[in-house]
């Protein structure tokens, strides 16, 4: 039988829960929807779904809050996080992310992009079969998981932190300016700062541990990892 995810969708605004639906609706995904934490987490206790499309601003328990429940729970810490945020909300998605959030998504977000990321995660899942894998020293990436591991320890790595130290990997001992991370890792239409990228080198970093510090920073160039 075809494996058919359950994706439960967390959002507040009736209009926006609707168009997420019709999305899982249409690839196929089992899903159930929730105006707030509170439900959504009693349903949890009922049945863990493959993936979550979480919300940040919610009424009640907050968006961060209802992630902080997540991974605290031992049934649940692996289940992967999609965070829906605010355009400018840059406080809420690294809060998000040192909470364990896998991805994260702005709002107004195109459906053809928000379907990818949900499938990206979705393959974090899978058994591991035939593959691929790059390394450099002791950090070990698996590109169809998505998934770090660092002397032989899996390294908890957000979509576009994983994105970013594959980038690095890839062109070990080379400078690389701020625009072309930018542009390998954001997608085209992304707005916003260079200070993103700043935020998730430091989060990567500070993952890797004592590894982290081979990400160095090239004053007025960019990074390279050496």
């Amino acid at each position: 039988m075809e494996w058919k995810p359950l994706i439960y969708l967390v959002e507040d605004e009736p209009d926006i829960r609707e168009i997420e639906s019709v999305a899982m609706k249409r690839n196929g995904f089992a899903y159930e929807a929730f105006g707030n934490g509170e439900s959504f987490l009693g349903r949890v206790q009922e049945r863990t779904p493959d993936l979550v499309l979480l919300d940040i601003r919610l009424p009640g328990q907050s968006g961060l809050e209802v992630l902080r429940i997540l991974r605290d729970n031992e049934e649940t810490r692996r289940v992967p996080v999609l965070m829906v945020t605010a355009l400018s909300s840059d406080t809420d998605v690294m809060q998000g992310l040192d909470l364990g959030a896998d991805d994260y998504i702005t709002k107004p977000f195109n459906i053809l992009v928000l379907v990818s990321r949900i499938k990206a995660l979705l393959r974090r899942t899978l058994p591991e079969e035939e593959h691929a894998k790059i390394r450099s020293g002791a950090i070990v990436l698996d590109l169809d998981a998505m998934t770090c591991e660092y002397a032989g320890e899996e390294v908890r790595l957000a979509t576009k932190e994983f994105e970013l130290l594959r980038v690095l990997v890839e062109n070990v001992g080379k400078v690389l300016s701020r625009d072309v991370l930018m542009d390998r890792v954001w997608d085209t239409d992304y707005i916003g700062s260079t200070r993103t990228l700043d935020m998730h080198i430091n989060h990567v970093r500070k993952k890797l541990g004592p590894e982290g510090a081979r990400i160095q920073t090239v004053w007025g160039k960019g990074y390279k990892l050496v």
